[in-house]
């Protein structure tokens, strides 16, 4: 949870110190999608929860590599298959 916002806070960083910057809104939106990718995998590290709660959906490795990798999609020229 704390970790979590910490990577909101850093998403809020990036886009003050680029807001007047034109040039860096690519660069900036990227950072912020990555940083907002690492706080959506913390959801796969949380204890699973108490008797009686409501149970959380199936998490499983395949959907965790896809929310780390999903801000790198269309880097580069290598093409990934999870």
């Amino acid at each position: 949870h704390r970790l979590k916002n910490v990577f909101a806070l850093v998403n809020g960083l990036v886009t003050l110190s680029a807001r007047n910057t034109p040039a860096v809104q690519p660069y900036a939106r990227t950072l912020r999608d990555r940083f907002t990718s690492l706080g959506r995998a913390l959801e796969y590290l949380q204890v699973p929860p108490p008797d009686g709660a409501a149970p959380r959906p199936a998490q499983t490795l395949q959907a965790l590599l896809r929310t780390l990798l999903m801000p790198y999609e269309g880097v580069g020229s290598a093409h990934r298959r999870i």
